[in-house]
């Protein structure tokens, strides 16, 4: 992780770089504000999403539509990055520390600070196949 100051003195901590099948992209968070995603290419900022939860992993769909980010407060949220907003959410009874996306392309798999492992799938999703980019 590397944390650097912005201009205006605002913390801002890169939490994780991602790659999909339009870039590579980083995923950073802005102290107490929100997530950033920039193009890692181009250094465009993409999005910036409201949030204030310490992020400890994030992964994005293979065609940049959707974020899933794990948090500190147990919560995985699927980022819907057109619409700016959450389109889906799962608590664990834990931090959450890792997530992925199976290569079946329906499935999301979440890690917790227990050594738990939980397999989801977000229902009423069309477009759930790209996860995997297709």
């Amino acid at each position: 992780m590397r944390v650097f100051k912005r201009q205006n003195d605002e913390e801002e901590v890169i939490t994780v770089v991602v790659t999909a099948t339009k870039g590579t992209y980083i995923v950073s968070q802005i102290a107490k504000k929100g997530l950033k995603l920039q193009s890692l290419e181009s250094q465009e900022n993409i999005c910036t999403l409201s949030y204030i939860h310490q992020i400890n992993g994030a992964v994005l769909s293979g065609n940049a539509e959707y974020l899933i980010s794990v948090s500190d407060d147990g919560i995985l949220r699927v980022w819907s990055l057109s619409l700016k907003k959450v389109i889906a959410s799962f608590n664990a009874d834990s931090a959450l520390v890792s997530c992925a996306i199976a290569p079946d392309g329906l499935t999301i798999l979440a890690g917790d600070e227990l050594g738990r492992v939980h397999f989801l799938r977000v229902e009423g999703l069309k477009t759930l196949g790209s996860l995997r980019g297709d």
